[in-house]
């Protein structure tokens, strides 16, 4: 069993958004990623929140209002607070069933208007669960294309079934299919089932895909870099500065960069290690 909060209710967005809040008030995240924003199916008790809220709304139309709204205020709010941190969301992988499909339908089975987050600007992300492999029914192949195409700007990153074993032998393929779309990358569910995985399709570390419209706030940047010999050649030790009285304490990470020549670049290639 299975307990749901009414979305139709204000209190409830209210308490589920001041919930996302204290969190980002209070703890040092990334990023907020939203999973179950949805309704649990057509057969929901709602008649109360209904009657009183509905204003003579088809019951289809306010259920997915309702989430829309519970999604544009957990954005809002917590935007309003530290606008630097990514909000995104995991909706079903079928938004609406294309031509031959069998499945559930998030937009008309769930209420998640998905699309229409992307196309309101109220997600940085979506990471939609298209956990079907190649060679069934439905086709993750078709439904990433369809994700990407209508990603109105924003990033779309493909859900991977990497627990399902008829899609973990698929993983080299749906990586590659992934950058052939130009997908803003790939997420696996779950951690369990790739920690023994041998990745080969990954030449250097990678990092999150940007998002330019995000305001991003950067900790000043190290100076004054210099290294000394170990008694060992082949070590070294390296030091260097941050600016007094600045927002040191904002810095988490050093990456270190390896470079073969002055002016290479700072990139993935030549990303030596990430130390706390």
């Amino acid at each position: 069993k299975s307990f749901w909060l009414d979305a139709g209710l204000h209190e409830v967005r209210n308490y589920l958004s001041d919930l996302i809040l204290e969190m980002v008030e209070n703890y040092d995240v990334d990023g907020i990623n939203l999973d179950y924003i949805r309704y649990p199916g057509k057969n929901f008790e709602d008649d109360f929140s209904f009657q009183v809220h509905g204003k003579g709304l088809p019951r289809d139309e306010f259920r997915r209002k309702n989430i829309n709204s519970l999604v544009k205020e957990i954005y809002d709010k917590v935007k309003s607070l530290r606008p630097e941190i990514k909000v995104g969301a995991s909706p079903i992988g079928v938004y609406r069933k294309l031509k031959g499909m069998i499945s559930w339908e998030s937009y008309s089975d769930l209420y998640q208007d998905s699309y229409g987050w992307l196309k309101e600007k109220i997600v940085d992300y979506l990471s939609p669960q298209i956990y079907w492999a190649l060679d069934e029914n439905p086709k993750f192949d078709i439904l990433a294309k369809d994700w990407i195409e209508n990603s109105n700007g924003r990033n779309i990153i493909l859900g991977i079934g990497a627990f399902k074993d008829n899609v973990k032998p698929q993983i080299n393929d749906l990586i590659n299919l992934s950058r052939k779309l130009k997908s803003s990358g790939v997420a696996f569910f779950r951690y369990e089932n790739i920690k023994d995985y041998n990745f080969n399709l990954f030449d250097y570390k990678t990092f999150p895909t940007e998002m330019p419209w995000l305001i991003n706030k950067y900790p000043p940047q190290p100076f004054n870099l210099s290294f000394k010999k170990n008694d060992d050649d082949k070590l070294f030790t390296l030091f260097w500065d941050l600016e007094k009285n600045s927002n040191a304490d904002s810095v988490e990470y050093f990456s270190i960069y390896n470079l073969p020549k002055i002016n290479s670049k700072t990139n993935e290639e030549n990303l030596f290690d990430v130390i706390p």
